[in-house]
């Protein structure tokens, strides 16, 4: 009954912002891509799944009562969960000290995570610095995974290696790169042919960069102040390379067309769940 009425509906695209290492500005380019798709007139949502280790609330200036992982795992729905920065942009959090493993992952809360597709058009979610099997079934399932490298040897081999379990698990999603904290153009073009190159070698084909994004003074000021957001509405905020890749963004891969499956089906079709008697969904429906 679930999926039937969930086949009906509309869905969002999802953009998973990802990396293999931690410490690349992950958090930083996910509020950025959040921010402007909204001043471009799309309803988002930023979800951070980073459990645990999410800093998404704390670089927004907001507090989370609920966490996405109570969402998952069917213990908040959500209205519940979504806090509302602006008119087009909303946020879900999680919770400091969170953990949550793919088994704990219920049917209920799917179900409460798909209510997002009524609602949004794109949902971009920050995503763990990890292999575990719950963060390669988030990028896998998502529309459009944006992987974030450095310059740094460190950050572009663990990245690979994440790239690699995501091809491995057979998931949908389209990769790009794009190359954040970049000194030079010179260091941006050679990090981008050098991650390019390792890619094409090892995985067997090529994903294209979207771009690159200057190390400026302004980013860390305003990451430190809790003002990432209020930076993004400024022009040139993150730099000239950041709005030619955003643009590229906006004008490239948002005009993908989307197949019938969403990252919530890819969930339930990727973990074992646990089932649910007790669960009445004919109450849900009447809301939606």
């Amino acid at each position: 009954m679930v999926d039937a009425a969930y086949t009906k509906q509309q869905r969002a695209m999802v953009i998973a912002v990802c990396s293999g290492k931690g410490g690349v500005g992950k958090s930083t380019m996910a509020i950025l891509i959040a921010s402007r798709l909204a001043s471009a007139g799309k309803n988002t949502l930023l979800i951070d799944a980073d459990f645990g280790m999410g800093d998404i609330a704390t670089m927004t200036n907001l507090t989370p009562l609920v966490g996405f992982e109570q969402m998952l795992t069917g213990e908040a729905e959500l209205t519940e969960a979504v806090l509302r920065f602006s008119p087009k942009l909303s946020i879900i959090g999680t919770l400091p000290g969170a953990y949550l493993e793919s088994s704990k992952i219920t049917e209920k809360g799917l179900y409460f995570c798909q209510e997002c597709d009524s609602r949004y058009d794109v949902i971009v979610i920050d995503t763990p610095s990890t292999i575990d099997p719950l963060t390669i079934g988030l990028i896998a399932g998502s529309d459009l995974a944006l992987t974030v490298v450095t310059s740094r040897i460190p950050s572009i081999a663990d990245s690979y290696v994440q790239l690699k379990r995501i091809t491995q698990s057979g998931g949908r999603a389209k990769i790009r790169f794009l190359v954040n904290q970049v000194d030079s153009e010179i260091e941006g073009d050679q990090t981008t042919a050098k991650f390019g190159e390792l890619v094409a070698r090892f995985l067997g084909h090529r994903i294209q960069p979207l771009g690159m994004v200057e190390d400026t003074p302004q980013i860390t000021r305003a990451s430190e102040g809790q003002a990432l957001l209020e930076l993004t509405r400024q022009p040139d905020g993150f730099g000239r390379k950041a709005e030619k890749m955003l643009k590229t963004l906006l004008d490239k891969s948002l005009s993908q067309p989307l197949d019938n499956c969403s990252i919530w089906e890819h969930l339930k079709s990727t973990f074992l769940l646990r089932s649910e008697i007790d669960f009445d969904d004919t109450k849900l429906l009447a809301r939606v």
